[in-house]
């Protein structure tokens, strides 16, 4: 991926006020949840 991709594609990224994002780590095969945490 180019780097202007890169930066307008995180430019679209929504934080809350506290300045974190959900991640979703899924299960490959069938796409099962796996884990949802807060990150950085």
């Amino acid at each position: 991926m180019v780097a202007s991709q890169t930066s307008s594609w995180i430019q679209t990224l929504k934080f809350n006020h506290q300045g974190l994002i959900p991640a979703i780590a899924q299960d490959n095969s069938d796409g099962t949840v796996l884990m949802m945490a807060w990150m950085i």
